[in-house]
């Protein structure tokens, strides 16, 4: 900003620096600031990568002059006078680049001493010198938003913003003969056409996004959207359920997320409540068919495990969750995933269930817990590109209507052969597309496996890093060590269900017996629990499919939580806020669990 008595042209005076900001108030922000700069400095690179041309990409600066404050408490990037002059950069490089140096920018003005936990974690995984485990934009904004839902009712982090610029402005004009409300003045009609760009711009995005796509014929499927749901959805209001409408003993949240990107948040009391109970609300509310496939997940040691059913949601969650005296903890987040994958589509007629399939597919792919070859990978994006958007026709050639990270891994394909392969499949009914996809899916090698990272206990205490995975057709093992994160991983030992004469396992070790061999593997956080539930269902359930007689409806019927109305449960709608009395349920997952006896001594059954 100019220190000169004159009164800067008005454009000059739209936004107002981070540097600025620093240099008046001659200290560090504050823990909610960094919390809020964060919030619209991700926003505005979001919008640099949904909106900006290849050069603005090049040139934007996330230092403390570029990071800019507007009056209406958004967070704009400036622009370099020369773009970066590193030649061929992807847009996740780019946008793990920018990301780094939003992170250097806003560690360095910091009290790093007085700082949260979170407010810790997250810049140091901003930081992280390593590119593919650097947090990404999706990463920050999950973070993001989970901060906010923790918050108190209180000030929005816009308004933060707000006032971060209006006392900055008051300082820079304190003793000079100049009215900041004037400034207020010029400045609000200027700010206009920027603010007119952004509506604009939502306008044109939120028109391509939510367009109808033609209905009617063959194949059409579910997905009313155009691009990817899960992205979409993900920014859409999270809604609220009350599962009980008496008093709760100890008030808690749980956050699930589901397939498609939406979120609910559950209120419940955290003494009582277990996996069946939440997953039996979330059934309910989503008309979920063939429910035995799906199941609530967490995360657990960066692996995805599903707790039993009946477990108690406090028994996994953080202790401070389940604290009495802990006031306000942030909610318990579980993810609706599929736990069985059926070898097939045939006999699978339901397109909700299809297209859940999908989806789920389609982020594992993105996210490497399902690897592919490079050409598999880009021959399912043309698939994925035809199912979200329909025909090319009409459709600018780049990324200018997709990112390629939404599409494939880092660094697997660029948005300019997606666009080619996304052309090539013109012609073919979006809803046909998808169900090509998730065929094409299905002969992957890794398709239907779950895997869970592990140590084999060799002689002498000596321990290797391990992939033990579990599928329809019985349990394999995979060293780490022999395969990059992009490769496909091929078993070193494969033990199929006829050839294992016992499976068991105690709090922190599963312990795999065959004919001719005995392997001893260690696992962190009950993990060994999890894994043995996991191998003792897809053992009843494929082994049952495999050699008897039997519908998917009777297997679900035989495995599954029986989705019965139950009472007490409300809705709240995030769009109206109208509460709707639904059923709910308290029932004892016993289908779910595997005989009495395995839970003697060592905890073992036969899988012969």
């Amino acid at each position: 900003m100019s220190h000169t008595n004159a009164v800067s042209p008005p454009q000059t005076r739209l936004v107002v620096s981070l540097g600025d900001v620093i240099d008046k108030r001659k200290k560090n922000i504050t823990e909610v600031e960094a919390w809020a700069l964060l919030c619209q400095a991700v926003q505005a690179l979001q919008d640099l990568f949904l909106n900006g041309g290849e050069e603005e990409k090049l040139r934007a600066e996330c230092t403390l002059n570029g990071v800019q404050l507007t009056p209406k408490g958004r967070v704009i990037l400036g622009q370099r006078s020369r773009p970066i002059s590193y030649p061929r950069l992807s847009d996740t490089h780019l946008e793990k680049m920018w990301i780094y140096s939003l992170g250097v920018t806003v560690r360095g003005i910091v009290s790093w001493q007085e700082a949260s936990i979170g407010l810790k974690t997250i810049l140091s995984r901003m930081l992280s010198p390593d590119l593919h485990s650097r947090a990404s934009l999706m990463d920050l904004l999950d973070v993001i938003s989970a901060y906010c839902r923790g918050r108190k009712r209180t000030k929005p982090l816009s308004h933060v913003i707000m006032d971060m610029y209006t006392q900055t402005v008051n300082h820079v004009f304190e003793g000079k003969n100049v009215s900041p409300c004037i400034i207020d003045d010029d400045i609000k009609k200027v700010f206009t056409t920027p603010d007119q760009a952004v509506k604009a711009h939502i306008a044109r995005v939120g028109a391509r996004l939510y367009a109808q796509p033609i209905s009617g014929d063959k194949y059409y499927g579910p997905n009313t959207l155009i691009g990817p749901e899960f992205i979409i959805r993900s920014s859409e209001p999270t809604t609220t359920i009350h599962m009980s409408a008496g008093k709760l003993h100890i008030k808690r949240r749980v956050l699930v997320v589901l397939l498609n990107g939406k979120k609910l948040e559950v209120t419940c009391d955290a003494s009582t409540i277990t996996f069946a109970d939440v997953f039996q609300v979330v059934a309910s509310r989503e008309g979920l068919e063939l429910s035995v496939t799906l199941g609530l997940a967490c995360l657990v040691a960066d692996d995805f495990v599903f707790p039993p059913a009946e477990s108690k949601i406090s028994k996994v969650a953080p202790l401070s969750w389940s604290k009495p005296r802990t006031q306000f903890p942030p909610p318990f987040t579980v993810y609706l995933r599929f736990k069985l994958y059926l070898p097939s589509l045939r006999g699978t007629r339901s397109w909700k269930w299809k297209h859940l399939l999908y989806l789920q597919l389609r982020r594992a792919l993105l996210e490497r817990q399902l690897r592919a070859e490079k050409q598999q990978l880009l021959a399912l994006a043309g698939l994925a590109l035809q199912a979200e958007f329909g025909d090319h026709s009409g459709l600018e050639d780049g990324d200018s209507y997709f990112l390629a990270e939404h599409y494939v891994p880092d660094e697997e394909g660029s948005a300019y052969e997606l666009s080619v392969l996304h052309r090539q499949r013109a012609g073919l009914d979006p809803g046909r597309a998808e169900e090509m996809f998730i065929s094409h899916v299905m002969t992957l090698p890794e398709y239907g496996t779950q895997y869970i990272s592990a140590f084999m206990v060799g002689k002498e205490e000596s321990s290797t890093e391990m992939w033990i995975g579990v599928n329809s057709k019985g349990v394999v093992l995979c060293y780490k060590r022999d395969f990059t994160v992009s490769m496909v991983r091929e078993p070193h030992y494969i033990f199929n269900w006829p050839d294992i004469k016992k499976l068991s396992y105690s709090k922190h070790f599963f312990e795999i017996v065959s004919a001719d061999s005995k392997y001893k593997l260690k696992l962190e956080a009950n993990k060994s629990l999890y894994l043995f539930r996991m191998a003792w269902l897809h053992h009843k359930f494929f082994m049952k499919m495999t050699n008897e007689y039997t519908t998917l409806q009777c297997l679900t019927d035989e495995f599954g939580l029986k989705i019965k109305p139950t009472k007490s449960v409300l809705h709240v709608s995030p769009d109206n806020n109208k509460r709707t009395e639904l059923s709910a349920l308290r029932r004892a997952a016993s289908l779910l669990s595997p005989d009495r006896a395995i839970f003697r001594g060592k905890t073992a059954t036969h899988c012969g």
